[in-house]
């Protein structure tokens, strides 16, 4: 193995490349190529999107190797053609990451690799143990107290760096 530090979003995209070329994957883990026999273009026949992003979601995090339990739940929301895919698990911070950025690697890979199997866009939301609505609540406190602070000194303050859906 390399002494270079791997972040967890290049490990995500190296997964969703495992479903594409097993074999590739295999080798750069240094296994064999025989080690794990999948079809490799299998397709999943036509169903319910939430099945298919429970399975997606659940061979991600399976070959992840997460120790402890993980459960799904996926909910649809038909006013924005959204679903949202609830995983409850022991230890949120291995799925969760740094500031979520191994949440939204695993949101981006879920969702294209739910296309390739259905060729239809979903539009997916990913949260980890109310993640998502923990972090809300954060920043919806950091502006009050920025605004607060921006009125009483009368100068600007800058926030730290956000993605687009914070």
């Amino acid at each position: 193995w390399r002494a270079v530090p791997i972040r967890p979003g290049f490990v995500l995209a190296c997964l969703f490349s495992y479903q594409h070329d097993p074999a590739v994957f295999r080798h750069w883990l240094g296994r064999p190529v025989s080690c794990c026999p999948e079809a490799k273009n299998a397709k999943i026949a036509k169903m319910d999107h939430s099945s298919v992003i429970t399975q997606v979601a659940h061979q991600l995090l399976d070959h992840l190797g997460l120790p402890t339990t993980v459960d799904f739940r996926v909910d649809y929301s038909s006013e924005d053609d959204t679903h949202h895919l609830n995983i409850e698990t022991e230890r949120p911070a291995l799925v969760i990451g740094y500031h979520g950025e191994t949440l939204a690697a695993l949101q981006q890979i879920i969702g294209q690799h739910t296309f390739s199997l259905t060729s239809q866009w979903v539009k997916l939301v990913v949260n980890v143990n109310d993640y998502r609505e923990r972090r809300e609540a954060n920043l919806v406190s950091l502006a009050d107290s920025v605004a607060a602070r921006v009125v009483s000194t009368n100068q600007p303050h800058t926030l730290p760096p956000m993605n687009s859906s914070e």
